[in-house]
């Protein structure tokens, strides 16, 4: 349980944030909101609707918090697996509607536990709490449960027939997992799932490979485009974007 005395509320274009003060919180909260990391913006400015959306890597709400300012009636389906970032996504997400929050990792893998290294530590001297899957050993301090990408699809299926939301599609799937985002998505290739994806939108990891194996995966079913940010080479960080085949644009 956090300790609400530790932590600064923070207000970002009429949105209000707890975030814990010397973090990277409020940092990765105005990428979305202020920056617009993931252009829903400019999708929004288009007249593109968004009625369904999955949120994998959550943090603390700031993406699921500039969906719903977006688009008021969407459901979202959060998922993230650090308890603390966990307790602060549940907050940061309550006044909104239809915003589901599960407090698991998502893996390539089945079912199961998950063991995180080091977490206290790094998240202390990172100032980030933004463990992901670089930190993942089997002796790690932190054990936390995870899911595989057929379990989202199938935990999204429960909440999109619980509120009303007709048809089998995501239209849009956001990935922010610190360097898992490969093994969930060539196991959501794996699982023919991807095709019910309309929007594939998220960070890539490990530079020049990681994009080649997502282009392998991806563009048999979604168009794709890679952007580095300021890290290029092969450690950087990018961003890549597929839309489905299906979606004239």
């Amino acid at each position: 349980m956090l300790d609400r005395s530790l932590l600064e509320v923070k207000d970002l274009d009429g949105l209000s944030f707890w975030t814990r003060p010397g973090t990277l919180d409020i940092n990765i909260v105005s990428e979305n909101i202020q920056g617009d990391c993931y252009r829903l913006k400019t999708l929004k400015e288009r007249g593109i609707l968004l009625e369904f959306v999955v949120d994998i890597g959550a943090h603390i709400g700031g993406f699921a918090a500039s969906v719903k300012a977006l688009w008021p009636e969407a459901t979202i389906v959060c998922f993230e697996p650090l308890p603390d970032n966990f307790e602060l996504l549940v907050e940061n997400t309550k006044a909104f509607s239809n915003v589901f929050c599960i407090p698991k990792a998502v893996t390539g893998k089945p079912q199961g536990m998950l063991r995180f290294r080091n977490y206290q530590d790094w998240g202390k001297l990172a100032g980030a709490w933004n463990t992901g899957a670089g930190q993942i050993a089997p002796d790690g301090d932190l054990e936390v449960p995870s899911c595989s990408w057929d379990d989202v699809v199938a935990t999204a299926r429960v909440f999109r027939q619980g509120v009303g939301v007709h048809g089998g599609a995501i239209d849009y799937l956001k990935l922010d997992c610190e360097g898992a985002e490969v093994d969930i998505a060539t196991a959501g290739f794996e699982s023919d799932t991807l095709k019910q994806i309309g929007r594939i939108v998220g960070e890539s990891h490990n530079g020049e490979t990681t994009q080649e194996i997502l282009q392998q995966f991806l563009s048999s079913s979604h168009r794709l485009e890679m952007r580095m940010d300021a890290i290029p080479g092969p450690s950087g960080v990018g961003w890549f974007t597929g839309v489905h085949y299906s979606i004239d644009e």
